[in-house]
């Protein structure tokens, strides 16, 4: 479960995707559906949607967005579930206490390296 918070979840917005994802496996979920259904824009899922289908997570078909079928990834989301609505405020936390992707990303370039390194 940690692994899967701490290397796939950047946002608690992403965060009621996947677990929108995985309540309802059964459905294939529009950008514009899911939005709704989490209280965001169809753009704002949109955009989260695609970056849990980049990390393997989700998967686009026409019809819209699934889960990956994988067991693993379906326990450690069920794990996540039942604490994320036990421990909302911890696992709030830990996913704000992660930069964001372009925040890294800035931050790494201007990383020094030794001149053998370049």
């Amino acid at each position: 479960m940690r692994s899967l918070l701490d290397s796939t979840i950047t946002s608690v917005e992403q965060l009621e995707l996947l677990l929108l994802l995985h309540r309802e496996h059964d459905h294939a979920w529009t950008a514009a559906a899911a939005g709704r259904s989490v209280h965001t824009s169809e753009h704002s899922a949109g955009i989260r949607l695609a970056e849990l289908a980049a990390r393997g997570v989700a998967r686009e078909t026409p019809e819209g967005y699934v889960l990956t079928d994988d067991r693993d990834l379906e326990q450690a989301v069920r794990v996540l579930e039942r604490l994320y609505a036990t421990h909302r405020v911890k696992i709030i936390s830990r996913i704000f206490a992660k930069p964001p992707d372009a925040v890294r990303d800035f931050a790494d370039a201007f990383r020094f390296r030794r001149k053998e390194d370049t």
